[in-house]
């Protein structure tokens, strides 16, 4: 591939360069009269005591400044004021910069003590060039094959943004839209090949630490081959993003433990292997400083050393320089015999390449000094200060006249003392000198106690003295020693459900002294407890803490703090607020099918609140019920990952729900894209067949009606075939998959026919074995009739009745006349002779309570003998009672017609002797 920024018809290409330099100053291309400043601030310093020595230089009154352009020095004149630097300042002012003004500039700041220097300023023009005039091509390709238009980029600084766009046949130009793939004609028929690679990013690299990585693979292919990206023995920074449809790998602010090998991956559905492209990334990085100069005051005869130390990648070199002037130039070098301190000085020694020292300092060794730490990749400057002064002790801040402090903490009295060289700074109590241990002088002449006890208690005073004299603090500091403060009621650990409130206590005691100066506090994450926090409330009477209505982010450690205004005692608890987890993130359909219909999802787990998950709970629902979410699978809480089976031509969208021990979470955004599987045959047909015999001339086929999930494809139907004994199969075809049922006309009562559903779609018949039913048509009113009646038994309230019923009335075959119908069992009425409408009464016997205990059938025409007693008849009254048969027409009624029944009627007399006491 050509250099510059090419195009893909399936992905984009960015090979823009880019170029990095010291400092740019970039002018706007639109605003050509703008003006560049390259300025500089000017250091001026005031340091030390009164006297000939000491410099004192102001700010008004700083010295000169003057500007070098690629080292030479920088002349003004005949620029016409197109060129100025701003009066007192150093600042240069461009007006209307023209390309010759482009260098390396730098600024050197005088002002009689020392020569301060500024880092180097790249200034650059910026520029944008025209394309060059190409002449215009017409390429034909394949459908299904992969293309690339070149793209050359002119020149440009800063580095141009490239843009691709179409040019329709209107002459408006559109942006081309950056996706998985471009357009396709689908007049055209498309030839489908494996992942093939198209171009991808160089395999070794490398990059400077802070700048973003780009790494690119572009496969060809048809379907559109999918890029996966991984890091060989390691994982990505949380700094990666996967950008472009997954064709770019960026790592943005790298940093130096990112190197490594990194992996691109294309495959699509007819890929045998992976194709698989190796990225060596190596970081390199500009200097940082590890230990800086630092401005030092001196004494005479004393040493001065400076460190300069860096790191960086490729290890940086090291440049040192004294008032402006490179420490590397040689005697014949311009302006060197000007530095007599510098050049052929014994005092001065450079140590390897970090440092540099200067003994045996005098008065006249102020100087400014400067260090450059550089590599290819930028640099780090220092600018110092060196001042040598001579000054006798003197103690800046007196101590206190008294400091109160509690036992075991630590306590610092001032005694701030200057003077050159330093002084040696000396502590008494009392008149007891004191030394080493827990007592320790600190370099500004303080002394810091450490871990006080009571017997440290006393007056204080220090000393300070160096050669050119000796003072003694006019004060004398007395130390005061306090119980310390100390907490007995410690909080305890919580764990409660969030919706409850929890409750921390604390109590604690202090010196006596100080007892009206203890308070206690509360402090969450250690930060203090808002007084404005409605939730929680601090009672004062008891010190306790109340957190009402906990929530998950009330979580954390909670201090008890108690103090006095001297010292503090702190005490910590937990609380832990378990919830409900927070839903799933980022749920994604990352396979769906296209043979096999299983969906493989993947999703980014929430946060757990405190409980861990226990599983995941996927669910989906359909656009035939966009509303209805149905659970199809759980999953282990370990996994993030699940594979779902799927019915044929469906749409589905899909969600997570995590489960812990305190609940369900909300469910999870559910997925961006529909997931749709390919239709094919039915793979049920209808169940709950049944004939519903209510309908008198007719045979009812019943049955569930299959939902649209199981359809399986477009185009659903049933097939419903029947078949009478002796009669030819008559099949029926029901369009509407809500029917459930079918009637079809039968001329006799309870006769049986054989019967079959079957489901089809256009794809064709169902792949299940059609089950064949034996289904009845309309039931009618029972013409049998019982036989042998006889009435036994008769008491005041009861009486046993016997009869006798045929045996073949419970067959589904043979003698069914009688019955017409399914054999239920019987009813019998009865009632008050000449009273019918106010007594009228009946009961039923099931088929399970007709069969005497010792009957065994012998399978020929069988009596069977039944007995009934009836109970709670009316006393002294002469009863007319009828059998019916029931089936299920007369199940369902509960009407026995007169017409239509065997009728009996038998008298039960009941004797006066025979009634109760008081009837």
């Amino acid at each position: 591939m050509a250099e510059g920024a090419s195009l893909s018809i399936f992905q984009t290409a960015d090979l823009s360069a880019r170029a990095t330099f010291n400092k740019i100053a970039e002018a706007n291309l639109k605003e050509e009269k703008k003006n560049i400043h390259l300025w500089i601030r000017s250091r001026c310093r005031f340091d030390g005591a009164a006297g000939s020595n000491n410099p004192a230089v102001c700010g008004a009154c700083c010295g000169s400044y003057r500007w070098k352009r690629n080292g030479i020095d920088l002349n003004l004149s005949g620029n016409d004021a197109r060129v100025v630097q701003l009066g007192t300042l150093g600042t240069l002012v461009f007006n209307k910069p023209e390309p010759n003004d482009e260098g390396i500039f730098q600024c050197f700041a005088d002002n009689g003590y020392g020569i301060a220097a500024s880092v180097r300023v790249n200034f650059r023009e910026a520029k944008l060039a025209r394309f060059h005039i190409q002449e215009r091509k017409v390429i034909t390709v394949a459908a299904g094959d992969s293309m690339t238009l070149q793209c050359k980029p002119p020149q440009s600084l800063p580095p141009a943004d490239i843009y691709w766009v179409i040019k329709g046949s209107d002459n408006r130009r559109q942006a081309v839209t950056l996706d998985k793939r471009v357009d396709i004609d689908f007049e055209a028929t498309e030839k489908k090949h494996a992942a093939a690679e198209l171009w991808t990013s160089p395999s070794d690299q490398v990059f400077k630490k802070g700048t973003t990585v780009r790494l690119r693979c572009i496969f060809s292919g048809n379907p559109t081959p999918e890029v996966y990206w991984s890091k060989i023995n390691g994982s990505f920074p949380d700094r990666m993003a996967i950008a472009d449809w997954g064709k770019e790998l960026r790592i943005s602010d790298v940093q130096m433990e990112d190197a490594g090998q990194y992996q691109c991956m294309g495959l699509n559905v007819l890929s045998l292997s992976n194709l698989t492209k190796v990225f060596d990334v190596n970081i390199e990085s500009a200097p940082e400083w590890e230990k800086e100069p630092e401005d030092q005051d001196k004494s005479e005869g004393e040493i001065a050393t400076f460190i300069c130390k860096a790191k960086g990648v490729p290890d940086p070199v090291y440049d040192w320089f004294i008032n402006g002037v490179p420490l590397s130039y040689s005697p014949s070098t311009e302006n060197v015999w000007d530095h007599p301190r510098i050049y052929n000085n014994p005092r001065f020694h450079k140590i390897g390449h970090n440092n540099i020292a200067l003994i045996n300092l005098t008065l006249a060794d102020h100087m400014s000094i400067q260090c450059n730490a550089s590599n290819k990749h930028g640099y780090v400057f220092s600018n110092v200060y060196l001042n040598v002064i001579n000054q006798a002790p003197e103690i800046e801040q007196e101590p206190p006249d008294s400091i109160k402090v509690a036992e075991s903490q630590s306590v610092i009295i001032p005694c701030i003392v200057r003077g050159k060289p330093d002084p040696l700074i000396e502590w008494y109590r009392y008149t007891t000198l004191i030394t080493g241990g827990r007592f320790k002088i600190l370099p500004s002449g303080s002394l810091k106690i450490s871990n006080v006890t009571v017997a440290d208690a006393g007056k204080y005073h220090c000393k300070a003295s160096n050669k050119f004299g000796v003072v003694k603090s006019a004060k004398v500091c007395s130390v005061q020693v306090k119980r310390k403060t100390r907490i007995e009621q410690f909080p305890e650990d919580l764990v409660v459900k969030a919706g409850f409130d929890a409750k921390f206590t604390c109590s604690g005691s202090t010196d006596f002294n100080e007892a009206r100066n203890m308070v206690v506090t509360w402090e969450k994450d250690d930060k203090p407890v808002a007084s404005t926090e409605n939730r929680m409330k601090q009672n004062f009477w008891d010190n306790s803490l109340t957190i009402s209505g906990t929530i998950v982010r009330d979580s954390g450690v909670y201090t008890c703090v108690i103090s006095n205004g001297l010292d503090t005692d702190r005490a910590h608890a937990f609380l832990t607020v378990k919830a409900r987890p927070n839903p799933p993130t980022s749920v994604e359909i990352y396979r769906c099918p296209n043979w096999d219909n299983k969906a493989e999802l993947r999703w980014t787990k929430g946060i757990a609140n405190n409980e861990p998950v226990t599983y995941f709970i996927i669910q989906y629902s359909t656009t035939f019920n966009p509303d209805r979410w149905v659970s199809a699978v759980a999953v282990d809480y370990t996994e993030n990952t699940a594979t779902i089976d799927l019915s044929p031509w469906v749409n589905y969208s899909f969600r997570v729900i995590a489960h812990n021990q305190i609940g369900l979470s909300a469910p999870s955004k559910q997925t961006l894209t529909i997931c749709r599987t390919n239709p094919t045959v039915p793979f049920k047909n209808p169940a709950n067949v049944k004939s519903i015999r209510n309908r008198r001339n007719k045979l009812k086929i019943e049955w569930s009606p299959m939902n649209q999930m199981e359809h399986n494809g477009a185009g659903f139907k049933y097939l419903v075939s029947y078949q009478r004994q002796g009669d030819p199969m008559k099949t029926i075809l029901l369009n509407d998959w809500r029917n459930n049922s079918v009637e079809v006309d039968a001329t006799e009562p309870y006769y049986p026919y054989q019967v079959k559903i079957q489901a089809k779609n256009i794809m064709g018949n169902s792949s299940a074995k059609v089950d064949n039913f034996t289904l009845y048509s309309y039931e009618d009113v029972p013409l049998g009739r019982v036989s042998g009646l006889v009435v036994s038994n008769i008491s005041s309230t009861s009486a046993t009745i016997t009869f006798s019923w045929d045996d073949l009335w419970l067959e589904k075959k043979g003698q069914t006349a009688s019955v017409r119908g399914e054999f239920k069992g019987f009813r019998i009425q009865y009632w008050v002779d000449g009273q019918q409408k106010r007594t009228f009464r009946e009961d039923d016997l099931p088929v399970s309570l007709l069969y005497p205990v010792d009957w065994k059938p012998d399978g020929q025409t069988t009596l069977v003998k039944t007995n009934y007693k009836m109970k709670n008849l009316p006393p002294f009254s002469t009863v007319k009672l009828r059998i019916c048969i029931v089936n299920t027409v007369l199940h369902r009624s509960r009407t026995c017609p007169y017409m239509e029944i065997h009728r009996l009627a038998a008298v039960i007399p009941i004797t006066p002797e025979v009634l109760p006491p008081g009837d």
